[in-house]
């Protein structure tokens, strides 16, 4: 009992016994876990903007982990169209709204952020342009689909993490506490 508390973490252990060996309690206490390391410790960040409540949920994310004056480069992909010219250009204006939106959701003169509203298929744009910015790490949202959901629909998310050369942190749905 002692060797899986030790391995457990737990530092102090204490073992109390009652009515011979048919009751067992260990208490003691576990030693802190270091703090995660800051995200900009790779380099510039790309926040995959598709203006989804998950997508923003990563605004938390960034402010907690993000050094102070880490560059940030909030990217908006709009996809291709068959729509009208003036239709494309209003959904742009749109997409564009939704990545300034974003921006608002990081707290104020802390990080270096740019917005970059691009056009094209989001999952390979998103890794050209991290590869031409050379970004340290990537945050996107993900919604949780299952893996059948992800083969019929595609996962901009999915596609990240199979093919980016630098790390990709997946936002959950849930906001973080």
């Amino acid at each position: 009992v002692r060797w899986e508390a030790v391995r457990a973490g737990i530092g102090s252990i204490h073992v109390h016994h009652w009515l011979g060996d048919l009751v067992l309690v260990l208490s003691g206490d576990k030693a802190a876990e270091p703090a995660p390391a800051a995200v900009s410790e790779a380099g510039r960040i790309l926040w995959a903007m598709d203006g989804s409540l998950t997508a923003l949920n990563a605004a938390a994310w960034i402010n907690q982990l993000a050094a102070p004056g880490s560059p940030v480069d909030i990217v908006t992909v709009v996809p291709p169209s068959n729509a009208a010219a003036e239709i494309q250009d209003n959904d742009a204006q749109v997409w564009s709204r939704q990545a300034e939106s974003a921006r608002r959701r990081l707290k104020p003169d802390r990080f270096d952020v740019l917005v970059h509203v691009l056009h094209g298929d989001p999952g390979p744009t998103l890794l050209a342009f991290a590869e031409e910015h050379k970004t340290g790490i990537i945050v996107v949202g993900n919604k949780g689909r299952s893996s059948r959901a992800d083969r019929w629909a595609g996962s901009v998310a999915r596609y990240l993490t199979q093919h980016a050369a630098c790390p990709v942190l997946l936002v959950p749905s849930k906001p973080i506490e």
